[in-house]
């Protein structure tokens, strides 16, 4: 059999870096960078972009509602794939907060 092609980890990288503005989104992203074995992944990026699948997925979940102490569901993580996102989950406890902080600073 072949094997699948090595994800292009730098997928995603051409937008632009975005630092993490708190301490969620510090944590997130060091989780994500662990999860991924990736470095300089801004708030932005998509976690599946950037070479994420399902498996890296549940590890991210696990390590984040660890990390937290909250009991986040892996549907979640799908719907708020960035940093920014699953930082507002966090703060707010609530997936359809975090998609709409999401989408209202793209408009601003």
């Amino acid at each position: 059999r072949k094997a699948l092609p090595e994800p292009d980890r730098s997928a995603g990288a051409e937008r632009e870096y975005e630092e993490p503005r708190n301490f969620v989104e510090k944590q997130i992203l060091s989780i994500l960078e662990t999860v991924l074995g990736t470095e300089r992944m801004g708030i932005s990026c998509h976690f599946f972009e950037r070479g994420g699948n399902s498996l890296k997925a549940m590890q991210a979940v696990h390590s984040i509602n660890k990390a937290f102490g909250i009991n986040m569901r892996i549907s979640t993580f799908f719907q708020n794939p960035t940093v920014k996102s699953l930082a507002g989950f966090v703060f707010n406890g609530d997936a359809e907060t975090a998609v709409m902080m999401e989408y209202a600073e793209e408009e601003i």
